[in-house]
């Protein structure tokens, strides 16, 4: 079996994910947007993100949160308990 974690994802639409981990398991996220848009997450559980109103909607197994973004800016991104 081989598993691996990574510290940074690029996404397709111009968006930088920088992740956070403890104890093997993704404690939250940092999004950089490099062009601005609209970012769409997939996501095994609902996200906040820190000083933006988002809802994230449960799509079958997943839920899905649209976050309108702006060129340069930093999202912080948490898992919704």
């Amino acid at each position: 079996m081989v598993c691996w974690r990574s510290e940074r994802l690029c996404a397709r639409g111009g968006f930088v994910v920088d992740l956070q981990w403890k104890n093997k398991e993704l404690t939250g996220a940092t999004l950089l947007s490099k062009i601005g848009g609209t970012c769409t997450l997939r996501t095994s559980v609902p996200l906040k993100v820190v000083g933006v109103s988002v809802k994230s909607q449960k799509d079958g197994a997943y839920y899905v949160t649209k976050l309108n973004t702006k060129t340069g800016k930093q999202y912080k991104l948490l898992p919704k308990i």
